[in-house]
């Protein structure tokens, strides 16, 4: 049965389920002004009131001061919470990424920039411009990575990359030379780039680090310290 109230304290949120990313809320507040609350989706609530599935709409009617309009659920709360979760549409990282880049953060303004780079895609700019793997639950509630100061360079790298390699914009190239950045220097990246031609495309970013290991210390100086890229097993 489906049920009405503007008593928002009863309402109790569940530790396990995902966490509520801003833009969602603020997507959600922008279709009900425009169209009303949909009665027939729900919050689903357990018996003591937990919040099973529609943290973000909870929020987005409290914060429009209107009646959450809920139904109880008498099943195992944590297997309906996967189940919902899974069945609702997602933002791609993109979404987020220009929800949040479109409010002035930083970070992901860059983002927002060096993704429209020849096309180089999200997932690709995010690795770019933080240094490292970005964590997902981060990306959805804003977190403000700091810059990577090769963010720039490594773009201009991988587009003289794109001339010749047909595979330049795959995620696990791109984030090798983001790898490559933090353990050479210009004249060491020079060199590679101009033997970029010969390397085929490998399986793993361990692959192409060892790759460009192996390039790096056949043209190294007699007197240089060997290059290591990749960390000993």
């Amino acid at each position: 049965m489906i049920q009405k109230t503007k008593n928002y304290g009863q309402f109790i949120f569940l530790e396990k389920n995902r966490a509520i990313a801003k833009p969602r809320i603020l997507a959600l507040e922008k279709s009900i002004k425009q169209v009303g609350f949909i009665d027939s989706r729900p919050i689903i609530v357990s018996p003591k009131m937990e919040i099973i599935d529609g943290q973000a709409r909870f929020e987005a009617l409290k914060k429009l001061n209107m009646e959450i309009t809920y139904q109880i659920e008498y099943g195992d709360k944590n297997e309906l919470m996967v189940i919902l979760n899974k069945a609702q549409q997602s933002w791609q990282f993109r979404d987020y990424v220009d929800f949040y880049a479109n409010d002035n953060v930083t970070f992901y303004k860059k983002v927002k920039e060096i993704s429209e780079i020849k096309s180089l895609q999200t997932s690709n700019a995010l690795v770019i411009v933080a240094g490292t793997k970005v964590p997902g639950d981060k990306v959805k509630i804003g977190y403000e990575f700091q810059i990577n100061p090769f963010a720039n360079e490594i773009v201009n790298f991988l587009i003289k990359a794109s001339l010749t390699l047909p595979y330049w914009k795959t995620h696990k190239f791109v984030y090798s030379i983001v790898e490559l950045f933090k353990k050479t220097n210009t004249k060491q990246r020079d060199i590679l780039l101009k033997k970029i031609p010969t390397i085929p495309q490998q399986v793993t970013v361990s692959d192409y680090l060892f790759y460009f290991e192996n390039i790096l210390n056949k043209y190294k100086k007699k007197d240089d310290l060997k290059i290591k890229l990749i960390s000993a097993k």
